[in-house]
């Protein structure tokens, strides 16, 4: 949006003055936003996400529909997804339990029913997915997890995501054997050690 301003000076002269583009975001009664319990990851680490769908306004909707990605993402022309669904889903509504909802599984997505959201009211859906063997575990490495919202009286799609980092730890274990076995008192006795780590 710009303004325009006309004045006169000098008595009979005229001059005019462009502000700047102003310029906002409108943003609808309805919102969303995507959290995890955990700010980093391991291979089979459990994470627990946390959508919130909070409606603002003064009318109450139906019919939400919210889909997860899964953290999938295209490397070249590979495409991997590096979570698991594993579940329970928890929908709680104005603070209080709603119910357990099954969503609809396929690959590299994850999709909920979210059947109602009334007026000032926010929906709080908890949801629980594993990191799986697609996983990035190289040191800097990261999950983005993106939920879209679609439906009810939505005009455009709600996204947002959320970013975990990959532990930075080590997991170290040793294996102890010795040859020959069996034994013969007065022979030579051979230790070997393996040493892994798998962090």
């Amino acid at each position: 949006n710009q303004a325009s301003l006309t004045y006169l000076y000098g008595g009979t002269n005229q001059g005019t003055a462009l502000s700047n583009v102003a310029t906002t975001n409108l943003e609808g009664p309805v919102t969303i936003n995507k959290t995890a319990l955990q700010d980093t990851y391991r291979g089979g680490t459990q994470i627990t996400y946390i959508v919130t769908i909070t409606n603002s306004g003064e009318c109450g909707s139906v019919g939400y529909t919210l889909t997860d990605d899964l953290g999938t993402f295209t490397n070249g022309t590979c495409t991997s997804t590096p979570l698991n669904y594993v579940g329970p889903a928890q929908l709680y509504v104005g603070g209080q339990f709603y119910s357990v909802l099954t969503p609809t599984v396929a690959q590299g997505l994850v999709t909920f029913d979210i059947p109602a959201l009334p007026c000032n009211t926010s929906a709080m859906l908890i949801y629980v997915a594993e990191v799986n063997e697609c996983a990035n575990l190289a040191v800097g490495a990261s999950i983005e997890n993106t939920v879209t919202l679609t439906g009810g009286n939505l005009c455009e799609p709600l996204t947002d995501s959320n970013v975990i980092d990959v532990a930075v730890y080590a997991d170290v274990d040793i294996i102890k054997s010795m040859t020959p076995n069996p034994f013969v008192s007065g022979g030579t006795l051979t230790y070997t050690f393996d040493l892994f780590n798998y962090g």
